[in-house]
């Protein structure tokens, strides 16, 4: 009954497009698709004149990801079962094509004839949609910029946009089918018979740009991930119309300066992203990065948003503080979301301080689930349960609901419903009392009965703790920098951890679990982060 419930809960959120289409890939034969040949490219009218920015995996003809290498020319390479799926996705990407690395042509060119034989159409992890979608644009612009797709690559390449236009995404939805519509429009544009592809991506576009993106301009993932790797395809996707000659839509420069403003606002001093869902280093450009793209295509950059769908930036002249006041994510497509309502990430100067955990997998397993999990990040627990029901390694059931939000100058201030069920009424509030060397926060628990509450803490593996009764000194290069104190007995412990800042990395630290046996609710627990 468990299973059953939790799946009704998981389902009743999708649009019903996504049910039947998810029914039709899974039931219909494969498509038979043989090789394009002979295939006319549209000239360019002006040269590619924008940075790109991509990952680099690649070294000395090695491909290097989640710490694991392998040999770009060996044909079992590309799509081997012994390495996690996500390392294969990403070989397939291609993004080393446009990477800044020293590869010379001929290189590329011999390395992607060996794909082509060693991935035959409609076979295997490189012809899934997602993967396709990724490499048809980094196949484009990389000709566009080098010329150096030969005419047997162009024919490949023209399959590979048929292969795409037979599985559009739309039981995934969300990410996923922005980067289906962003591969259409750039076929559209370098085939010359193929102005349908344009005009199908360009639709498209247009109403993903209507249903995806809220009015604080975030994408209703509330992933920095996957919000500025979105925010990549639209400028790559001006800089494409440019290279074309081609009208922009009129919308499309007011939504990357309202996203860049949202990126901005979960953006900590160091200049990387805050670990909100799924986030974590060396996947998407930074800030700074997508604001000097936009601002070579002639774009205007905005200053960074206070509030941005709930996540708040408080700059204090000694700390940072982003807090989570928002929603898990997504509704219809929350497999990137995290169980970390009102979490927090603390900057101390351009250190940071207090992290949530990260990710370093996407696997279905104990590791993926302990990652979403509430325990993972910088707030608090009831009875050890999540706050929003995250299982298998993209699915959501349950998932807390913010009832009421307030932020003014000095307060932020939230509640949530996750641990409410039909049987009990259970609420959470977390207040930020935001003073210049001081962070104040409440944590109160409405309802009836008696729980365990556990607060988490986690700290970047430069922070080092020290216990002293009730109160925790945190240290950095032995300097201490902070102090933690707490209003009411609770069992203290500092316990070993890690901190998931890439994929495939687990890199060393402390967390502090603050233990509060059989509370009677309601209650309320004070503590205070005072800042050196």
């Amino acid at each position: 009954m468990k299973q059953i419930c939790r799946l009704f809960h998981t389902l009743r959120y999708l649009h019903l497009r996504q049910i039947v289409w998810r029914l039709w890939y899974r039931y219909r034969p494969v498509p038979q698709l043989p090789l394009s040949i002979n295939q006319h490219i549209t000239l360019p009218v002006h040269q590619w004149n924008s940075e790109i920015y991509r990952p680099t995996n690649i070294s000395q003809a090695q491909f290097q990801f989640m710490r694991i290498t392998a040999d770009l020319m060996a044909p079992v390479t590309w799509d081997n079962p012994d390495f996690p799926k996500l390392w294969r996705y990403h070989i397939q990407y291609f993004h080393d094509l446009n990477a800044t690395i020293n590869l010379s042509i001929a290189f590329w060119q011999a390395c992607l004839a060996q794909w082509t034989l060693a991935n035959p159409p409609m076979q295997g992890t490189s012809w899934e949609p997602y993967p396709l979608s990724l490499r048809i644009v980094n196949w484009i612009i990389w000709h566009l910029r080098t010329g150096g797709l030969t005419p047997a690559l162009i024919d490949h390449l023209h399959t590979q946009c048929r292969a795409l236009n037979k599985q559009i995404e739309w039981h995934i939805d969300a990410n996923h089918l922005w980067a289906n519509a962003k591969a259409l429009v750039f076929a559209g544009c370098f085939f010359s018979q193929n102005s349908a592809l344009y005009q199908q991506g360009m639709q498209l576009i247009h109403r993903i740009c209507q249903e995806q993106f809220d009015t604080y301009g975030g994408h209703i993932e509330l992933s920095p991930m996957y919000h500025a790797l979105i925010t990549q395809d639209l400028l790559e996707l001006i800089a494409l119309h440019q290279c074309y000659a081609k009208p922009l839509p009129n919308r499309w420069a007011k939504q990357v300066t309202r996203m860049l403003s949202w990126l901005g606002a979960l953006t900590h001093p160091d200049g990387e992203y805050a670990f909100f869902n799924d986030c974590t280093f060396g996947i998407a450009p930074n800030y700074a990065t997508l604001c000097h793209i936009a601002r070579q295509l002639h774009l205007s950059v905005d200053l960074p948003l206070r509030n941005a769908s709930g996540y708040v930036h408080h700059q204090a002249q000694y700390y940072t503080l982003i807090a989570d006041t928002a929603a898990i994510g997504c509704s219809y497509q929350p497999g990137h979301a995290h169980a970390d309502s009102l979490s927090f990430e603390l900057s101390y100067g351009l250190q940071r301080m207090i992290v949530n955990s990260g990710i370093s997998t996407y696997a279905n397993h104990q590791l993926r689930h302990w990652q979403r999990s509430t325990a993972a990040h910088n707030t608090l627990t009831l009875n050890q349960q999540n706050s929003s029901e995250v299982w298998h390694a993209f699915r959501v059931a349950k998932r807390a609901r913010i009832i009421k939000r307030y932020v003014s100058e000095h307060l932020i201030a939230a509640i949530h419903n996750g641990y409410s069920s039909c049987y009990r009424a259970i609420l959470h509030s977390r207040q930020w009392h935001l003073q210049e060397h001081l962070i104040a926060i409440t944590d109160h628990v409405f309802g009836k009965g008696q729980y365990d509450l556990d607060l988490y803490c986690y700290f970047h593996p430069l922070c080092h703790l020290e216990l002293h009764e009730q109160r925790i000194s945190v240290y950095l290069q032995e300097r201490c920098i902070a102090l933690l104190t707490f209003n009411k007995a609770a069992v203290i412990t500092i316990q070993a951890s890690h901190w998931y800042p890439r994929f495939g990395e687990a890199i060393p630290n402390q967390r502090l679990q603050i233990h509060f046996p059989k509370q009677s609710l309601p209650t309320a627990i004070h503590w205070d982060v005072k800042i050196y």
